[in-house]
C-alpha cells in the first residue's frame, strides 16, 4: 500500500514537471546547416577567412577544406530559410591568390536577412571549418 502511494506521488510529480517544462518552452526559430567542400591546390599554405559570423577551426587529416555553415533565424520559417539555401544565398566563395598559396574564404553574397511574411528578419551565421593540418589560418 505504501509503495502504491509512493508510486502515485512520483507519477504526479513527473507529470507536473513535464507540464510545467512544456508550458515555458520558447520557440527556437529555424536553423539550417549545410556543408561545402573546397579543393585545395598543392601550393596552398594558408586560409584567410572573411566571414560574417563566429568561426571554429578544427584540423583534420584530409587535403581539402570542409565548411559547415549554420544559419539561424529567430522566426520559425523553414520554408524561407530553405528557399534562401536553394538560391545559394549563403554559399561561400574561395578566392585563390595568383600562385594559389593563399585562399581567402568569403560569402558569395552578403545576406543576413530573410523576408518572412513581408518583414525582414536578421539571420545569424556560424561556421565550422575542417582544415588540413598543414594549412595556416587567419582572420581578415
Amino acid at each position: 500500500m505504501k509503495n502504491d502511494k509512493r508510486q502515485n506521488t512520483m507519477n504526479n510529480l513527473v507529470l507536473t514537471l513535464l507540464i510545467s517544462l512544456t508550458s515555458f518552452t520558447i520557440p527556437s526559430g529555424s536553423i539550417a546547416t549545410f556543408s561545402q567542400g573546397i579543393a585545395l591546390n598543392d601550393n596552398t599554405t594558408s586560409l584567410v577567412t572573411s566571414l560574417n559570423g563566429p568561426v571554429e577551426v578544427e584540423y583534420w587529416d584530409n587535403n581539402n577544406i570542409l565548411v559547415e555553415t549554420t544559419v539561424a533565424s529567430s522566426i520559425n520559417s523553414d520554408y524561407a530559410l530553405n528557399y534562401a539555401l536553394k538560391k545559394q544565398h549563403y554559399k561561400l566563395e574561395p578566392i585563390f591568390s595568383d600562385r594559389k598559396e593563399i585562399v581567402t574564404l568569403m560569402p558569395k553574397r552578403i545576406n543576413t536577412t530573410l523576408l518572412i511574411s513581408g518583414q525582414k528578419q536578421k539571420t545569424k551565421h556560424f561556421y565550422k571549418i575542417f582544415l588540413p593540418r598543414h594549412i595556416n589560418h587567419s582572420y581578415d
